[in-house]
């Protein structure tokens, strides 16, 4: 006979065990620079955590939630095997694609293959750890996490300025926790100086792979804080982006804005207020704002900059190839894994096809037009948004976390079929 006071008490015990497991993952959550095994990719902490997150659920959640979890689990992995079974066997009856003009993950150099390149295998498994925090994330949430989840993107920033500050004393970066490195030959935490009026100052990048990453990284944790109404971390996450010097944190500040004002959230008196502010800032200060807007956003966009400049023809050559492609590979694509563009709009649609950049825009669309209207499931939709704005546009690393973190926190807000009343209930009394 089954005791319910000692399955109560176990219950418990396995809740205190997930909720502890996740307290420690989220303070290293934001980091990707650094690997436990510094000759293997993808052992960061929160990747290796992400996958222990398996068998610490099969040891401490309950019956019920094991088996919900493995039957999301399962529809997942049938879903996304098929799609590429059937993009490899469109390949195999080809025969042959020129893939010269594509920024391959793996450079032709590497290998050759055509079908079943090595890639499709290396970021399954980086996307398989993805997929493994957005579902944790989106079963066990809890409101008492958000205090880590804010310590982890706080360490993470704290690191960014130490790096700063180290730069503006001896002109070098002071990062000495990176180890990670791409292909044998690319660091993976690049150190990049912009020189702003006449100023050299260090991009924040801290623990991520780059400037854009690390904007990347913040801009959602800083719109939960500003909802959450944590202003003196909402400031820090502010200046950060602002170190960050990148167009990536300007186009998701943009976007925020952008949300605010659609959604009623801003009245206009403060819309004229902000923009006569902005012009009176320029009117003082132009030859500094103008450098400022020239680097950041006029060199990328004519192409002027390297980074522009790369940026635009992967983004070209992608599409060209996309388009001239057999309308099969159109829809399925080459294979997940096969290019990694400098957005993820051609990169997707080149990997997996119209199919796939459905799949992906559904998957986000769905909680930020379900979710409510408390503050902060506003703030989840509006990072969201700012996530997928900045993804298809400026950013390809859905690999980040972050972004699974994020969403799952979203997901778990939705209200289920037979239980939004006690949902309801559990958001009143934590959010």
């Amino acid at each position: 006979m089954i005791d319910p006071v000692k399955t109560y008490h176990k219950t418990e015990t396995g809740r205190r065990v997930i909720d502890t497991f996740f307290k420690c993952w989220a303070l290293v959550l934001p980091i990707t620079s650094v690997l436990l095994v510094p000759f293997i990719q993808g052992t960061t902490p929160a990747y290796m955590m992400a996958f222990l997150s398996v068998p610490l659920i099969v040891a401490f959640a309950t019956v019920r939630e094991i088996k919900e979890y493995f039957y999301l689990l399962l529809l997942i992995a049938i879903a996304y095997i098929t799609l590429n079974l059937v993009s490899q066997f469109l390949l195999s009856l080809y025969g042959h694609m020129d893939l010269s003009s594509l920024p391959l993950v793996d450079p032709l150099s590497f290998t050759r293959k055509f079908v079943l390149r090595p890639t499709l295998f290396t970021q399954s498994l980086y996307l398989a750890a993805c997929l493994l925090t957005f579902l944790f994330v989106c079963k066990w949430y809890h409101p008492s996490w958000d205090p880590y989840i804010f310590a982890g993107i706080l360490l993470l920033v704290a690191y960014g300025f130490y790096e700063v500050f180290y730069f503006w004393l001896t002109g070098t970066s002071g990062d000495f926790l990176s180890n990670r490195v791409f292909n044998e030959r690319y660091f993976g935490s690049s150190t990049q100086v912009m020189n702003i009026a006449g100023l050299s100052t260090l991009r924040m990048k801290s623990l991520t792979g780059e400037a854009s990453m690390f904007a990347f990284t913040v801009l959602p944790y800083w719109v939960l804080a500003l909802h959450k109404q944590k202003y003196l971390i909402g400031g820090i996450l502010t200046l950060a982006l602002l170190f960050s010097t990148s167009t990536t944190a300007i186009l998701g500040i943009f976007t925020y804005l952008v949300v605010l004002v659609f959604s009623g959230k801003v009245g206009w008196k403060y819309l004229v207020a902000g923009g006569a502010g902005i012009v009176l800032i320029t009117i003082i200060k132009y030859q500094a704002v103008f450098s400022v807007f020239n680097e950041l956003i006029l060199k990328k966009l004519s192409g002027a900059s390297i980074s522009g400049n790369v940026r635009l023809s992967n983004m070209i050559n992608s599409l060209t190839f996309w388009w001239e492609a057999p309308l099969p590979t159109k829809i399925f694509g080459l294979g997940f894994g096969y290019i990694r563009s400098t957005d993820f709009f051609s990169t997707i649609l080149v990997n997996n096809g119209l199919l796939g950049l459905t799949v992906f825009l559904t998957v986000f669309a769905y909680p930020i037009l379900i979710l409510g209207r408390t503050s902060k499931e506003f703030g989840l939709k509006a990072a969201l948004i700012i996530i997928l704005v900045t993804m298809l546009i400026a950013v390809t690393e859905y690999t980040y976390l972050p972004t699974w973190l994020f969403l799952g926190m979203s997901y778990h807000y939705l209200p289920s079929p037979g239980n939004s009343f006690s949902k309801q209930l559990f958001r009143l009394e934590n959010s």
